[in-house]
């Protein structure tokens, strides 16, 4: 009878072999590396044993004036947190606090001029809630809120106040950029334009009359989200940058 083996020297079935003993070999290690990223992103566990991230609606109802209990992290007591105006937004160089929950910011851009039509916007936040969202970034743009000197104007589809209302009800936290420049692709960065033509110092500068100018609009946004800070039971849980100070008052 004629044998039906490979002639001598053909090394394809030693190959073949070989390849399937490797690739049975790797998938261990990315199992491990898998089951790890599980652990680092599933989020610190609590001492009252619930483990994970807070949502915003959980965290929006641990009331503002309650102290935490068993609820709080072990990384609180642990990490070295950054000084901050108010305990209950805080960060350290992995996450934001947020009422002593470690909490990892997923925020996508809102900016309510594009869509001047406050109706909408319920409409808008929870799509972006139901694609796992957990906040909202807003810039407000000087020039529709303030279109000429003294003139501040937070009323109609111009407020505020819906915006904040809406992100409440759906859970989504909210970080207000005011600016006053704001690029965002719009005319001046945002600068309304009666400024760029009635100041005389630099604009975006520390000049005494473009720091005036802007006074008025800033303070009217301070005005309207105060009232809705985490720390009056609302969801903005914080302005951009240097602006965080002034929102504190």
């Amino acid at each position: 009878m004629i044998s039906a083996m490979p002639p001598a020297g053909d090394s394809r079935s030693d190959d073949q072999g070989n390849l399937k003993r490797k690739r049975m070999s790797i998938w261990p290690i990315f199992l491990a590396l898998s089951i790890c990223l599980v652990f680092i992103t599933s989020g610190y566990r609590y001492r009252n044993g619930v483990t994970g991230i807070w949502a915003p609606e959980q965290l929006l109802a641990v009331s503002a004036r309650s102290e935490p209990q068993n609820a709080v992290v072990h990384a609180v007591s642990n990490a070295s947190t950054t000084a901050s105006f108010t305990n209950q937004v805080r960060f350290d160089n992995y996450s934001l606090f947020i009422r002593d929950q470690r909490f990892f910011l997923h925020s996508g851009e809102f900016h309510t001029f594009r869509l001047p039509v406050p109706s909408l916007w319920p409409d808008i936040l929870e799509k972006a809630k139901a694609a796992g969202l957990n906040a909202i970034s807003v810039y407000t743009h000087m020039g529709l809120l303030n279109p000429s000197r003294g003139v501040v104007d937070l009323d109609g589809f111009r407020a505020l106040q819906p915006l904040f209302d809406a992100a409440k009800e759906v859970g989504l936290f909210v970080v207000l950029r005011p600016g006053p420049y704001i690029n965002a692709e719009v005319s001046a960065g945002g600068i309304a334009h009666w400024v760029t033509s009635e100041v005389a110092g630099e604009l975006r500068s520390n000049a005494t009359d473009y720091k005036e100018s802007w006074q008025a609009y800033i303070k009217g946004v301070i005005n309207a989200t105060v009232p809705n800070q985490i720390t009056k039971d609302g969801p903005v849980i914080g302005p951009f940058r240097a602006q965080i100070i002034i929102f504190q008052h």
